[in-house]
């Protein structure tokens, strides 16, 4: 079975950071656009990862 090395380093990369980003979008202070801000981030990089597949290949 094949595992996307994007996949993994995303995943490896998002338990480093949960505990900074949990503080950030609970904090008392936070800004309203803080949590498209992280879908945003989510679409992109997903996008990024998927850009140079050809649509027949999905």
């Amino acid at each position: 079975m094949y595992i996307n090395r994007m996949l993994v380093l995303a995943l490896i990369l998002a338990l480093l950071c949960y505990p900074v980003a949990k503080d950030w979008l609970s904090a008392d202070y936070s800004a309203w656009y803080r949590y498209y801000f992280l879908w945003i981030c989510v679409v992109l990089v997903t996008w990024w990862a998927n850009r140079s597949r050809n649509p027949d290949e999905l």
